[in-house]
C-alpha cells in the first residue's frame, strides 16, 4: 500500500515537473527570450543594437541613443536612453514590441511629445533597464 503511495506521488511530482517545463517552454517562445544565449558581456549591447533595429524596421526614426552602466542596487545591468521620432502607430508598436526582442528589458521611463516641425509625428524619449540577469539567478525567493 505504501509503495502505490509513493508510486503516486512521484506520478504527480513528473506531472508537476511537466507543467512547469511547459509554462517555461511557453515564456520562451513568447518573448522570445532564450537564457542560454544570453552573455553578460555582450547583452548590453545586443539590446541596443535590437531596439535600434526594431525602431527603424517599425517606422521609428531613432535619434541618440546612449549606453549607461546600471545601478548594481537595482540589478542593472545597464540603462539604455533612446530617442526618436514617427508617427504614432510606430511608437506605439514599437513599445509594445520591446519585450518580444528577446533581452531582459524594463522600461523605466517613457516621455512622448508632439513634433512642432511636424504635425503627424511624435517624438520619444525612453530610458530602458537592462536587467543584471546574473544577479537575479542568484536571488532566492522570498518564499523558499
Amino acid at each position: 500500500m505504501q509503495m502505490v503511495a509513493e508510486a503516486g506521488q512521484l506520478k504527480a511530482g513528473a506531472r508537476l515537473d511537466a507543467d512547469r517545463a511547459a509554462v517555461v517552454k511557453r515564456m520562451m517562445e513568447e518573448f522570445q527570450l532564450d537564457p542560454a544565449r544570453l552573455s553578460t558581456n555582450t547583452v548590453v549591447a545586443d539590446a541596443s543594437a535590437a531596439i535600434q533595429k526594431a525602431a527603424a524596421s517599425g517606422g521609428v526614426k531613432p535619434g541618440s541613443i546612449r549606453e549607461l552602466p546600471g545601478r548594481p542596487s537595482a540589478k542593472e545591468a545597464a540603462m539604455i536612453e533612446f530617442e526618436g521620432s514617427g508617427p504614432v502607430p510606430a511608437v506605439i508598436s514599437l513599445l509594445h514590441r520591446l519585450p518580444l526582442l528577446g533581452y531582459p528589458l524594463v522600461i523605466d521611463s517613457l516621455q512622448i511629445t508632439a513634433d512642432s516641425a511636424r504635425p503627424d509625428q511624435v517624438k520619444l524619449s525612453l530610458k530602458v533597464m537592462v536587467l543584471d540577469f546574473e544577479q537575479w539567478k542568484k536571488t532566492e525567493a522570498p518564499h523558499a
